[in-house]
């Protein structure tokens, strides 16, 4: 039996949106100067956002398979969540790598 397209959309919602809670953290331990505690929510909010992208490739195979994916409200704040997750993990890393360099020029 197939999971429900809201119920996966809620999977999706609920995994990436701990993943872009995780990255906003990096940015604010990384300003503390708190690098591994940064990384260590670099890799959390990776697994988070796997997660995520799991229950969105249930999606892909049920349309690849056929199946009628009917588009609504929630699965396109699914689709939002997701991307806005995704930038922030390139942001957070990037605002981290920043950091790290700021620090070794200063030592």
């Amino acid at each position: 039996m197939r999971e429900d397209i809201n119920d996966i959309s809620c999977e999706i919602i609920a995994a990436v949106g701990c993943a872009k809670s995780s990255f906003v953290e990096v940015i604010e331990e990384a300003k503390a100067g708190n690098f591994e505690k940064a990384d260590a929510l670099i890799a959390k909010g990776k697994e988070q956002y796997k997660e995520g992208h799991h229950a969105h490739s249930k999606l892909l195979q049920m349309f690849s398979e056929g199946q009628d994916v009917e588009v609504n409200m929630l699965l396109v704040h699914a689709e939002c969540q997701m991307m806005s997750a995704e930038d922030f993990q390139l942001l957070s890393q990037d605002f981290l790598d920043f950091a790290k360099k700021i620090q070794s020029d200063h030592t």
